[in-house]
């Protein structure tokens, strides 16, 4: 994988999103070392209750946790 010019980055575009990065899980790509668009699934981490996930960049610009969005859908506001 090339690495982005930074303002091409996931880092640069999205950078609330890159909040959530898991970094352990991805160790050594990092968000400012990946295009904002690029298709290839990387780790998550939600910053509200540590669920974990793997999606590609280019959905979690648009997506945030599932295990967050499910519990809101059935009306629940406890952890997972």
């Amino acid at each position: 994988m090339s690495m982005p010019p930074y303002e091409k980055s996931f880092a640069f575009k999205f950078p609330e999103a890159s909040k959530e990065w898991a970094y352990d899980k991805n160790k050594p790509l990092k968000p400012e070392n990946c295009y904002a668009g690029t298709a290839r699934k990387v780790w998550w981490r939600c910053e509200a209750y540590g669920h974990e996930w793997k999606t590609s960049p280019m959905n979690r610009r648009k997506h945030g946790c599932p295990t967050c969005y499910n519990l809101l859908r059935r009306g629940r506001n406890s952890k997972a």
